[in-house]
This record gives structure tokens, sequence and C-alpha cells, in this order.
């Protein structure tokens, strides 16, 4: 027994260094901490791709460019890069003093060679790279996912230890957008083979070559307690790049309605709220900015022979009259009235003042009759439509569902799920309609509309239409902004059109930090955040 009480123990120390810790003049030496709803499923950047999991690798890994807060590159593992004159090769060259560390000791160079292994594993099928698409622009990258020829013929190779090199099959606009994401992270082959398929499962078997590594990841699913990832400062890291905090506790709180109350309570150090709890965080104080970065709308199950029906998804979609329903909205919420919310930028204004406001059609029950007359649907049909458990949107649904049941006489059973139910529940396809966030991980309408693509996860069990691929395709080969913006205005139209996806309400959304805490960056699309900045000043 004893020998089982020292660990826990020393972790309840080491959890209670942030109530009394202090921060040096520069704001320095804190440990800084923040509430996740889930356990991450794992911290290979490779085959990540729920939220916490990136949330974490975010702080763990570093890529070969960095995205300041401002949304601009700078620079990461490259010191420098070039790009030819048509926009097929990349060259970087890498710094030479970044290392591999780890809680076990394991110290390695970071090289352009595990960059080269780090896009190998991305593209091979045994890997199930859920991201991997993201990626097909490299030379080969798709051909090698298929399983059609060897991961070695991948258009990434290093000359020499410290200069990477990536040729692509077609030119992309957004590449090196893409390059600060976590598919794109080195991984290092000698270590990956030695943790024996444990890697990123656990904190013996992540690495980090970014600003903090992982000393501890503790996880019960019985337990609502002491479950938690301490992360500490990367000494090597912090040799050449500055990071003020002395470490980072993560906790996996699974009641996000608690959050803010923790927060308060200075449990947490930031935190994303909602509109509801604004007015009191900013009376205390506290440093807010809103973001309007997300769209909630509807999704069809393409399964379903009824959803798959065009004219039942039209007449829902003119069915919906946002004019009426923005008075059950409360102050977070706006109707939408197209997919890109008003967050996004392109040629130097917002998308929705180029694309205009207004893509969706306008209220018509007249209209919605006709084409719900040609749907065959048996009587006293119910269709299954799931929404999270979470803010309003219960209410906000229901009036929804009675404009349909009024004017077209078309049911639905209306199911809120927790949050791990919930995305079971849309990573298997069961529902018939689904309420779903629309979010990007870069400032870009390219960002949102490529979830519609036929090879994205997002468009699983959704409507198809491959000549969305091929316009957003071309989209990212354009030179000329203006050409692009022209395409993602056509595809967001097409989507419309189509009513792949019914646009509902904007969201917006406030990340919030402690009155005496600055630096802590918050990127309001992908929703990751970097504390390697952060700073305490109490």
């Amino acid at each position: 027994m004893k020998l089982m009480q020292v660990p826990i123990l020393l972790m309840a120390i080491l959890l209670l260094i942030p109530l009394t810790s202090c921060s040096s003049k520069d704001g320095s030496g804190v440990i800084f901490k923040y509430d996740i709803p889930n356990n991450p499923q794992n911290l290979d950047p490779q085959s990540a791709s729920d939220y916490e999991s990136l949330l974490i690798i975010e702080n763990v890994f570093e890529g070969l460019l960095k995205v300041k807060d401002d949304g601009k590159l700078t620079e990461g593992m490259a010191i420098d890069y070039k790009v030819s004159d048509d926009g097929l090769k990349y060259e970087f060259n890498l710094r030479e003093d970044a290392l591999w560390i780890d809680k076990n000791e394991f110290e390695a160079r970071v090289t352009a060679h595990d960059f080269v292994f780090a896009f190998k594993r991305l593209f091979d099928p045994t890997t199930n790279a859920p991201l991997a698409s993201k990626f097909y622009c490299i030379k080969n990258a798709k051909r090698i996912h298929d399983g059609k020829i060897s991961s070695d013929e991948v258009g990434v190779y290093a000359d020499g230890d410290y200069r990477l090199i990536i040729e692509l099959d077609y030119p992309n606009t957004m590449f090196l957008n893409q390059l600060v994401t976590a598919p794109a992270m080195p991984c290092n082959e000698e270590y990956f083979y030695n943790t024996g398929g444990k890697y990123g499962l656990d904190a013996r078997s992540t690495p980090s070559n970014g600003a903090f590594y992982l000393t501890a990841w503790n996880y019960d699913r019985w337990s609502n307690t002491n479950n938690h990832l301490v992360l500490r400062r990367n000494y090597e890291y912090a040799n050449r790049v500055p990071v003020y905090p002395f470490g980072l506790n993560f906790f996996i709180t699974k009641d996000i309605n608690t959050y803010v109350d923790r927060f308060v309570d200075k449990q947490t150090d930031s935190v994303i709220a909602t509109s509801e709890d604004v007015d009191k965080l900013t009376s205390l104080g506290h440093n807010v900015k809103g973001y309007e970065n997300t769209t909630w709308g509807l999704i069809f199950n393409s399964d379903n022979q009824v959803m798959a029906n065009k004219n039942l998804r039209n007449a829902l979609s003119l069915c919906t009259d946002r004019a009426t329903f923005a008075s059950v909205l409360n102050g977070g919420f706006t109707p939408a009235y197209g997919i890109v919310p008003p967050n996004v930028t392109i040629l130097d204004k917002g998308f929705r003042d180029y694309a205009q406001d207004r893509v969706v059609p306008h209220f018509s029950h007249k209209k919605a009759e006709e084409l719900y007359a040609k749907v065959t649907i048996k009587d006293l049909e119910s269709f299954r439509v799931i929404l999270p458990e979470s803010l309003s949107h219960i209410d906000y649904f229901s009036y929804i569902a009675q404009q349909w049941q009024k004017n077209l006489n078309f049911f639905c059973t209306i199911e809120e799920l927790d949050d791990i139910s919930y995305q079971r529940a849309l990573t298997s396809g069961d529902y018939d309609m689904a309420l779903v966030s629309l979010t990007g991980d870069y400032n870009s309408p390219e960002a949102f509309l490529s979830k519609f693509t036929t090879t994205d996860i997002f468009n699983k069990y959704g409507q198809k239409n491959s000549k969305i691929d091929s316009i957003l395709k071309d989209a990212t080969k354009e030179d000329d902004i203006k050409t692009s913006a022209d395409a993602y205005k056509k595809v967001e139209k097409m989507i419309i059109d189509e009513a792949m996806f019914i646009p509902l309400y904007y969201q917006t959304e406030y990340f919030v930090q402690e009155k005496n805490v600055a630096d802590i960056e918050y990127n309001s699309f992908s929703k990751s955040i970097f504390f390697g900045n952060a700073k305490s000043f109490e």
C-alpha cells in the first residue's frame, strides 16, 4: 500500500504547485491551468483528430512553421523557405539546434529526416490517419494512401540533415497554412518504433520538440477526479525560444457547465465562454474577446433514402424562417444566412461582405410544400435528429421543428446526447439528421467549405458532389486571390442549392483570460491554444 501512495502523494503536491507558485517580474515561472472535457484519444500527430489531442499537440510539438494569434505565419523548425515559381516545390532550411526530449531523458536532434518519416506515416494506409486527405497535394500522396505505391515514393525528402524539400502534384495556395497543423509535425523514427505501438498513448511514449513536454497523463474513465495531464517547460526548446510558463496542467473536467465557475474560483486561468457569462466575466475585470467564428446547421445522413432526396432537404431549407426564430436566440447567436461565418476574411475584408450576407433561400412555405409533395414518406414516419447536450440547442431546434410540423406535417424525434454519445453517433452514422458546428482550422473560406468534399471526414455520411472537390482544388491553384474568392463563393452556393447543409445560426465564442494574465494565444478558427508566451503578473 505504501508503494502505491508515494506517486499519488507526489502528484498531489505537483498539482498544488500552481496554487502557491509566484510569477517573476516578466510574468514567467507560473504553472497555467486549463479545463478540457475529454481524455485525449492519442498524442500521435499523424493519427490525432479530436480537439483535446490537437490542443495538447499544439503545445508539445512544433512543425516547420507556426501561426501567430494575428493569423500570420512565422518560423518554427524552419528558419527560412522558398517556393518555386510554379508553386510545386518548397525548400526549407531547418534550425540545427532543435532537440527531441521526453520524460525518460531521451534526447536527439530534430532533422529533416523526421519530417520525411512523418509524411510517410501520414500517407501509409496502415496508419489510418484521419486528416491525410488534407495533404493530397503532396506528390504521390493520394496514390500512397490508396495503397497503390510505396510510401518511399512520397514527394518529401531530405537534402542532408537540415534541408527539407517537398514537391507537390499541383499548386496549393493554402499549403503553408496546412504545415502548421498536427499531421505535418515531425516524427522521430527511432523513438516511434521503440515505443512498441504505444506512440502518443502515454507520457512515457510521447516525445517533444515544442515548448512543453508531457510528464504525467492520468485518466480513469470511471472517476471524475484526479484526471489530468501535466506538462512542463521543454528546457531545450526554451534555450532558443522564450517559454514563460514553468508548466501546464490540463484537467479533464467532464462537466463543461462548471468551467466558468472554476475559472472564477481561480482553478483555471482561461476559459472559452458563451454570451451568457460574458457580462459577469467582464464585470469582474477579466480580459474578454469575442469571435463570430462558428456556424451551426443541419447535415443529412445519405444512407437514409429520404434524407438523400434533394427535394426533401430543400423543402426543409425553404421552411426554415430565420427571421422568426431569431427572437428565441440568445445574445451569442445570430441567424445564419450563409455557411462561412462573419469572422472569416478574404481580399482584406469579410468574406460575407464579398459573397453577400444572404445565400440561403428566402422563407417560402408554399415552395416548400411543392417540393415536399414530391417526396414519398410513409405515414407516421419520424426521423431522428441528434443535438449536442450543451448551450440552448434544444430550444432553438424545437422551434424550427415546430415550423416544419406546422407547414409541412413533417415530424422528427429530437435527441439530446452527451458529448461522448454525440460524437460516437456522428462517427458511426447513427442519425438521420444532426445539428453540427462548422469550424475551420485557419482563416479562409476554403477551411470551412472543404468539409463538404467527398473525402473529408466531416462529410463521411453526408451528400457527395465531386464538382465541389474539383472547384476547390482549382481554387487553391490560383495565383489571383480574387479568382479563388469567386470559386469559394460558387461552392458555397452549390452546397446551399443542394441543401447539403442547412445553416441555422452563427455563434460568437469568447476567449477569456484571467485579469492578471496576458498572451495566451487563442486561434479562433482551430480553437487551439498556445501557452508558450503566457504570462501572469499576480
